[in-house]
């Protein structure tokens, strides 16, 4: 029989591989986190004030979860914004330079450039032009250039860290001063910039802390770290964290109760009832996934397959014993011992 005949559900809306979608299909806020930044976007955009937030967690506690889901949020609520997710800082600010530039795209460039002849309207200009528009738009992003074009156009040379500071910051600020655009960058796993080595470290961070130095207006800037991570920016790289840390959130392990609020929310997503897990089986699958999102909602996923497997038309606390011995292996090794 299949999960439908057994458990009445279209599918097992437990992701098999625990890693959020965009926008996320199902989110439970138990910190209010997407409030939250919607609150700060709110300020920024009505204030075009500079402004950031940390979300710090450990792996798999929802912090991506919540990033993608405040994307999609503030994307429904302000019609000019502009959204961006930074996967992961990559090795220098030009990975941000580019994911933003081309959030941007080469028409809404354009439409940046001013009346003067300051060197960047005039570059932002050469966008309307068909035989040049394409190489402008990858000096822009970061990207080398042939000198021959760059010297015909008057681009300079290829844009380094703190140029692409300075030139990030002028866009941003542009675009709010233009269309009261509110920027959101949202910058994941920032603590990956820890483990670059110490003088691309320390640009990397240096480049962050000019940004935020030059207040651009209109820009809103959502940073995750773990809590590892995020001492050892508090550490290693103190301007930048005092720069932002009025707002920081630190996630907190689901609670007995708040499991089963999420597990209701995966089950109805799939038409399910909230009560094929039994009280016993979800205070197993808190305890085996320590509260953290990520594992509880895996170790769930399981659970279904193996109630499945076994022609059970609810999950208790056996299935989920059963489940949680092959996950790790112990099922083969208990077998080998009898």
């Amino acid at each position: 029989m299949n999960i439908s005949e057994m458990l009445k559900l279209s599918c097992n809306p437990f992701p098999r591989i625990p890693v959020p979608s965009y926008p996320p299909k199902v989110t439970y806020d138990a910190q209010g986190i997407v409030d939250r930044i919607l609150q700060e976007a709110l300020l920024t955009h009505d204030t075009g004030a500079t402004n950031a937030l940390v979300i710090v967690g450990p792996y798999g506690s929802g912090k991506t979860h919540y990033m993608l889901a405040a994307l999609a949020a503030i994307k429904n609520k302000f019609s000019n914004a502009l959204p961006v997710y930074v996967p992961s800082p990559g090795s220098s600010i030009l990975t941000v330079h580019k994911a933003l530039i081309e959030a941007l795209g080469p028409i809404k460039l354009a439409s940046l450039a001013g009346d003067s002849d300051h060197s960047l309207d005039r570059i932002l200009k050469l966008l309307n032009n068909e035989e040049y528009s394409g190489i402008v738009y990858t000096w822009l992003s970061g990207e080398a250039v042939e000198g021959k074009y760059r010297y015909k156009l008057g681009l300079g040379t290829k844009l380094d860290a703190f140029s692409s500071v300075i030139l990030l910051s002028e866009l941003i600020s542009r675009f709010y001063e233009k269309e009261k655009g509110l920027c959101a960058l949202f910058l994941d796993e920032i603590e990956s910039i820890l483990g670059l080595p110490v003088v691309k470290r320390d640009l990397y961070f240096a480049s962050l802390r000019k940004l935020f130095d030059l207040a651009p207006r209109g820009l809103l800037v959502v940073l995750s770290a773990t809590p590892a991570g995020w001492d050892a920016i508090l550490s290693d790289a103190y301007a930048l964290a005092r720069r932002v840390s009025r707002n920081v959130i630190f996630l907190k392990p689901l609670t007995l109760e708040q499991a089963r609020e999420l597990l209701r929310l995966y089950l109805s997503s799939a038409g399910g009832k909230h009560d094929i897990f039994t009280d016993d089986a979800i205070e197993e699958l808190c305890k085996a996934s320590n509260g953290i999102v990520g594992e509880l909602v895996k170790l769930a996923g399981l659970a279904l397959d193996t109630a499945v497997s076994k022609g059970s038309n609810y999950v208790n606390r056996e299935i989920v014993v059963e489940a949680l011995s092959v996950y790790s292996g112990l099922e083969g090794i208990l077998g080998a011992k009898t």
